[in-house]
């Protein structure tokens, strides 16, 4: 080879077409991920928000049906006294709390059995397409 051919490749500078294009390739495949992981990561936090408030709603609720047992006697607690669903929105979501009352066997607890003096509450609140969240006591006739 000539000393003319070496020092062309020598000085040659910058990058060709193909690199260009495949460092473009390579960068928009890894913005992709990190963007679609972003979107996972923002939606989770949402979701978060929504079964905390969800929590403190059935809470809310499981307490004043466990107050009103202590206040008015437990035979003052059953569905007529608590309507359900009954709607609370925050921000621009709306969650319906219901509330069931029935006495139940002591045996296991989730049979239908009236007269056994125990009676399970089930606050449920919902929201948006389908999400619930329950929570449920025994209370007893004492």
């Amino acid at each position: 080879m000539g000393a003319g051919m070496e020092s062309g490749w020598k000085n040659q500078r910058g990058m060709s077409l193909v690199e260009g294009i495949l460092a473009i390739l390579i960068l928009s495949i890894g913005i992709t991920g990190f963007l679609g992981n972003f979107y996972e990561y923002t939606r989770n936090a949402v979701d978060s928000e929504f079964i905390v408030t969800a929590s403190n709603l059935a809470n809310e609720q499981l307490e004043i049906v466990l107050n009103d047992k202590n206040n008015v006697g437990y035979a003052q607690i059953n569905n007529a006294k608590y309507p359900s669903p009954s709607n609370v929105t925050i921000g621009n979501i709306t969650f319906a709390k219901s509330v069931n009352v029935y006495e139940v066997s002591g045996s296991d607890l989730t049979s239908s059995s009236p007269g056994s003096g125990l009676k399970r509450i089930d606050v449920t609140v919902s929201w948006g397409t389908g999400q619930t969240i329950t929570y449920n006591a025994i209370v007893g006739q004492y």
